[in-house]
This record gives C-alpha cells, structure tokens and sequence, in this order.
C-alpha cells in the first residue's frame, strides 16, 4: 500500500493498494510512504490516521463498519415468500407471484 500525502498539512490525498506509478502527486509536492500490510485494512474510507515524526502513519480512528445494505420491498416480499415455502403454507397465488418476480 501507497500512501501520498501533504506534509504541511499531513492531510492524505492519496491511497494506493500497490505502488503509484505515474508522477501527478510528486509533482505536486506530496511525499510517498509506503505502507506496512498489517495497517492495509484500517485505512478504509472514513479512517483518521495521523504521520509519526519519522513520517509512519498511525491510525488514530479506524474506519466506521460499514452499514448494511437495506433491503428492497420485492427483497423483503422474496423472503416472506421463500419462508411459506419452507413451512408449505404458501398458496397457489403467491407461488405464482414468485415465479413471475424471478422471471420464471
């Protein structure tokens, strides 16, 4: 991992899963580090890391979970249908009306 940072301001502008090959933060005056594996999965979106004085990044706040992803109305309808089929209380209409919402 790459990271390209601001070192007036030590704000990251930049983070690189491998190595940034071409020259645009360079140019712009930020230095490179490049990160140690073990701290690859805390510099996810929302994670806060500040530089020590030899330049190493620490993480301050680690990224917030991310949040699920919330189910669609046919999503939830899907899965009533699927647990009356479990327990075979689904009736004729509503078999029907799965088919149809999977393009059977």
């Amino acid at each position: 991992m790459e990271i390209w940072y601001d070192l007036a301001t030590m704000e990251v502008k930049a983070v690189y899963s491998d190595t940034y090959t071409g020259n645009v933060w360079a140019d712009a005056g930020y230095l490179s580090h490049r990160s140690p594996a073990a701290l690859t999965g805390d510099l996810l979106p929302g994670a806060v890391i500040e530089f020590d004085q030899d330049g190493e990044p620490v993480v301050v706040t680690p990224a917030p979970p991310p949040v699920p992803p919330v189910p669609t109305a046919r999503e939830l309808r899907e899965a009533e249908l699927v647990a009356k089929f479990r327990t075979r209380t689904a009736t004729l209409p509503e078999i029907q009306e799965y088919l149809v919402s999977r393009g059977i």
